[in-house]
């Protein structure tokens, strides 16, 4: 990856090659889709450098699909970006999600405002394309306020940009912004109340300092208010769009005035009664549901005038034909004017909806006193069983369930004790669900990050769950307490998350394994999973069973990647990496430089070695026996970072298995692995093999990758220094003189050719890298006349 970027970043346009870059990269042994989901990743990092966003967007969003996480925070830049033509709202949601799921903790306050705004924007498109309108430039005595055209979602996004410009063009001209703004208090005071903000701004000031208000006040709120007040669309449909809960479907009016209402509580802006009002009545049209005037009156609860909301029931009353809906009113009404009328004291909204909250508890408190068995226990009871069978028969439908787990998630001190007893309940109604084995294995992996979620455990990447279900709060106690253990006794977040990785395990075996399944008692220990992916790889036949192993040990790897099993034994170090040294340790070495005394000091550190490495060490002995020596070289390259995958015992049963085979095969194996006693048994192989036999007969792409895993190995300068590998020394320097041969070939028979290039990635790599790491290798070990210095 280092060649590529040096490529990417010292060539003018050079990023712009995407397909030759790859070709490069996939020379140079970097073929898997991680792989080429790197280089990707450089070359959109290199866009936005070079001021070409449309490229580093294009390519964003095919990283987003194929889930490669290190680019999150490019995406969320470029999701947010004013400056990408042509990205519609539905792609910059796609990259916000998806940079959701893999952002740092510092990012979380921005990511989620922007998807906020795009969000907004996505609602926007849907009136647009129901309704067939745009917002209109606002007109003041013949002068608009924001002078852009708009006939777009992408020309308001664009417009972020320019609300700066327009409040620089109100300063320069103060008679005119005197006017303009008395046009946008008005609008905005059909919605809002003046000074309603959370520091208590008036109109004027918040104008002058918020530019998202201008924007909105000039460009979107006549335009939404527009379409609240069309009689038309109070019943007609958004086709596809998302509705509240309580609700079926919602009309134009009814988003219309959802977004107003969704933009004034972002700001910290108060709304009008009359917008709630209006809200409530777009929600309570006949025909209506018991839920749906539930949910109307429950923004009536807002009103900061109770007789307000007193009047909209009554007129609902009069005007309704219907029985059940007529009954439904009066019930609704009765609790509303009890809530408003009987507690004076009680003025604002939190208050009031503390109340009704307050009278639910009574109300159930009463019935335990006349001795019946409906309690709040028992009521949460009934509702999960109800919403879980509910995902069993119809798994789309889970918003019930998430209200209801959201319910229990603030903790307040009065019922602490009772919240704590219908939490249990609950958890253990979910667990009890996620261990059904009946169930289809989506939807126990569908429970089990609904456990995860609502317990905050490794829920980053449950972006669409976290916008749904918010976790329990105050419940650290809970966490460790025996409700959320298993039957061994393991730790409860761990087990949910030792029994997704199992779930996802079984369904990519089962194409070649349908009988088998694992389970979490598998994956408690380091022992254990070792013992169970060894029994699984006794049924691996063909090469991609082979990669579905592989793919098994990559999800097992998140439940080791501490370095410490289960029972607390530490794994990570090789016992190689612990021998006790004598006092004779530097015999041998007197004649070597300072520096490389140093270099081989540094070495000598102990080596990280993953949990997991006997499993590995395994896939290693399929891939060789298979013949498939390119793949381990990928999968050794790819891993050289995150922890070693073979301790040194394992590396020398490598180097048994593959010397014998093709010694030089196994040179670019060893390249690959630090463990130093191996490494030099297999120079040892290769020395005696050259001089037996002289160079082998290999192709150009071997040469190539010979000489770059040589020299990044850092072995090059001991070679020199080392009098028994003289002739693997002579080996390297003929394949410098080799390949310097090929490229000046190369670039001569090309070189009057007007239809025809030489190889030009093949000729960099070697001319702008290979060679001048080669003479200076040579540099450092004081061979200045070899070097031909």
């Amino acid at each position: 990856m280092e060649i590529i970027n040096m490529v990417i970043t010292s060539q003018t346009g050079a990023y712009l090659n995407v397909k030759e870059l790859i070709e490069v990269a996939k020379l140079l042994g970097l073929e898997s889709p991680d792989d080429i989901a790197a280089v990707e990743e450089a070359i959109a990092r290199e866009g936005p450098v070079s001021g070409d966003l449309q490229l580093a967007s294009d390519l964003c969003l095919g990283l987003a699909k194929k889930g490669h996480g290190p680019i999150w925070d490019l995406c969320s830049a470029i999701a947010r970006s004013t400056h990408v033509d042509n990205m519609d709202t539905s792609s910059r949601k796609q990259l916000l999600g998806f940079a959701l799921s893999h952002f740092d903790e510092e990012s979380i306050g921005e990511l989620l405002n922007a998807w906020k705004d795009v969000d907004m924007l996505m609602h926007y498109e849907q009136l647009i394309i129901s309704t067939e309108t745009y917002p209109q430039n606002l007109s003041v005595h013949g002068s608009t306020v924001v002078s852009l055209p708009v006939n777009s979602v992408q020309d308001i996004w664009s417009l972020r940009d320019t609300s700066e410009l327009i409040q620089d063009a109100f300063k320069e001209d103060e008679e005119k912004t005197k006017i303009h703004f008395e046009s946008l208090q008005s609008i905005l005071s059909e919605v809002a109340e003046e000074g309603s903000t959370e520091v208590g701004s008036s109109w004027d000031s918040l104008l002058r300092e918020n530019k998202k208000v201008v924007e909105f006040a000039a460009l979107e709120l006549p335009w939404l208010l527009g379409l609240s007040s069309k009689e038309e669309y109070g019943r007609k449909i958004i086709p596809g769009a998302k509705a509240p809960p309580g609700k079926h479907s919602i009309s134009i009016r009814f988003q219309a005035l959802i977004n107003i209402l969704e933009w004034l509580v972002w700001n910290g802006i108060a709304p009008r009664d009359e917008l709630l009002i209006s809200l409530a009545k777009s929600i309570m049209v006949s025909p209506v549901t018991e839920e749906e005037d539930v949910l109307g009156c429950s923004f009536l609860l807002n009103l900061l005038d109770a007789f307000h909301g007193v009047t909209v029931i009554e007129e609902q009353l009069k005007k309704r034909e219907r029985y059940q809906e007529v009954y439904s009113i009066m019930n609704i009404g009765m609790s509303y004017s009890s809530i408003q009328n009987s507690h004076k004291e009680y003025c604002s909204p939190d208050q009031r909806r503390g109340l009704l909250l307050q009278k639910f508890r009574d109300k159930y408190t009463a019935f335990g006193s006349d001795g019946k068995p409906v309690s709040l226990r028992d009521l949460y009871s009934t509702f999960m069983e109800t919403a879980l069978s509910c995902i069993i028969d119809d798994f789309p439908e889970r918003r019930n369930l998430h209200r209801l787990l959201s319910s229990l998630s603030k903790a307040d001190d009065a019922h602490t004790e009772d919240l704590k007893k219908i939490r249990s309940d609950v958890w253990r109604k979910l667990s009890a669900f996620s261990d059904n084995t009946q169930l289809e294995s989506n939807i126990k992996v569908y429970a089990l990050e609904i456990m995860q979620c609502i317990t905050r455990q490794n829920y980053k990447n449950l972006p669409e769950l976290i916008s749904e279900v918010e976790p329990w709060e105050d419940c650290d106690e809970f966490y460790q307490s025996k409700i959320i253990t298993n039957t061994q006794g393991a730790d409860g977040s761990s087990y949910i998350t030792s029994t997704l990785v199992a779930l996802k395990s079984t369904q990519l075996i089962a194409a070649f394994m349908p009988d088998i399944t694992i389970t979490a008692e598998d994956l408690i220990t380091v022992d254990s999973a070792v013992s169970c992916f060894l029994n699984l790889c006794e049924a691996a036949t063909s090469p991609v069973n082979i990669d579905a192993l592989k793919d098994v040990l990559e999800e097992w790897e998140v439940l080791f990647s501490s370095g410490i099993d289960k029972e607390g034994t530490n794994i990570t170090s090789s016992p190689k990496e612990h021998n006790e040294w004598n006092d004779d340790w530097d015999e041998g070495w007197e004649t070597l430089p300072d520096e490389l005394i140093r270099a081989e000091g540094k070495e000598k550190q102990s080596l990280l070695i993953r949990p997991l490495h006997r499993c590995w060490m395994k896939i290693v002995k399929l891939l060789i026996t298979h013949s498939r020596f390119n793949d381990l070289l990928h999968l050794l390259d790819r891993s050289s970072t995150n922890g070693l995958l073979l301790d040194e015992d394992d590396a020398n049963s490598l180097l048994h298995m593959v010397v014998n085979v093709d010694c030089f095969m196994a040179l670019k194996v060893f390249m690959l692995l630090p463990h130093e006693a191996p490494r030099l048994l297999c120079l040892q192989a290769v020395e005696s093999n050259l001089k037996e036999r002289g160079p082998p007969n290999i192709s150009n792409v071997d040469e190539h990758e010979i000489l770059i895993l040589v020299l990044f190995s850092g072995v090059l300068q001991r070679i020199i220094f080392n009098p028994a590998l003289q002739n693997f020394f002579s080996y390297m320097c003929y394949l410098v003189g080799q390949l310097a041969r090929i490229c000046q070939e190369d670039l001569l028979k090309y070189r009057d050719s007007k239809t025809s290039s030489p190889n030009w990635c093949r000729s960099s790599l070697f001319c702008e890298l290979l060679l001048p790491c080669f003479v200076s290798e040579l540099v450092q070990a004081k061979q200045c006349i070899l070097a031909g210095l």
